[in-house]
């Protein structure tokens, strides 16, 4: 495994904060992937993952492009997507737990989040949700010509 440099790791933070600022992840790759992880890991607990800037990113970069190739046919896009609904449910989870702690609730690092399973289905049961939701909203609609669809429903998928 090639461990990515520190200044290549520094030009894709710069480049993932460009990401972040215009919402369009369409150029993105596993290294923005793996960075924008550390950066929500970061902003999530205040602290980065460990060995983040060792072989971490690396590691993480890896799987981050894994589950993208085998889950949304390599799209980062959806990835990004995913990591986003992620991390707001986590930190509303820590809101949750800062009253009444958990213990043994690990964090969420990187084998947990790039790993196609749980979390991940999780994340395409809601996206399912949200458009039964839309539809929903669509046919009554058409049936009630003062009904007037609300606007979290055609917000943002998460």
């Amino acid at each position: 495994m090639n461990v990515i440099s520190r200044r290549s790791q520094r030009q894709v933070v710069v480049e993932l904060y460009r990401f972040l600022r215009t919402g369009d992840w369409k150029d993105a790759t596993c290294k923005h992937l793996a960075a924008l992880h550390g950066w929500c890991h970061y902003r999530t607990y205040g602290c980065w993952p460990s060995n983040y800037f060792e072989t971490e990113f690396s590691i993480a970069s890896l799987r981050a492009g894994r589950l993208a190739r085998k889950a949304c046919y390599g799209n980062a896009s959806d990835i990004a997507l995913y990591l986003k609904w992620l991390w707001l449910r986590e930190r509303d989870r820590l809101k949750h737990t800062k009253a009444r702690p958990i213990a043994g609730v690990p964090s969420l690092d990187s084998e947990l989040v790039f790993k196609q399973g749980n979390l991940f289905e999780a994340f395409q049961q809601h996206l399912v949700q949200k458009v039964k939701q839309k539809e929903l909203a669509i046919q009554r609609a058409a049936e009630d010509p003062f009904y007037q669809i609300p606007k979290e429903v055609f917000d943002a998928a998460i």
